[in-house]
């Protein structure tokens, strides 16, 4: 008989929004560094955030069910983008 929950196995929605954040944030630096508009790169986070939230959740990957290790690699790399873009806010 097997259980009906594994808790081995998590869904991708909360790993996939950390990732998210990582690359929004190095998006924005990009468009920072090309261009000197501020208001920009403030539209360019929430823009590019929202697009990949979207796609994820229109092709269902954000619930598909993977083993939580592979979710832990995707949080940890989500937040090394970030300490790396921001590494103030990590010292």
């Amino acid at each position: 008989m097997t259980p009906k929950y594994n808790w081995m196995y998590i869904e991708l929605g909360v790993p996939l929004f950390i990732l998210s954040i990582g690359l929004s944030l190095r998006a924005s630096q990009w468009v920072n560094m090309i261009t000197s508009n501020d208001w920009l790169q403030q539209l360019t986070f929430p823009l590019v955030l929202g697009l990949l939230v979207l796609v994820f959740e229109l092709t269902k990957l954000s619930k598909m069910r993977v083993h939580a290790l592979l979710g832990l690699v995707i949080i940890l790399n989500g937040l090394w983008i970030e300490a790396l873009i921001e590494p103030g806010d990590y010292l």
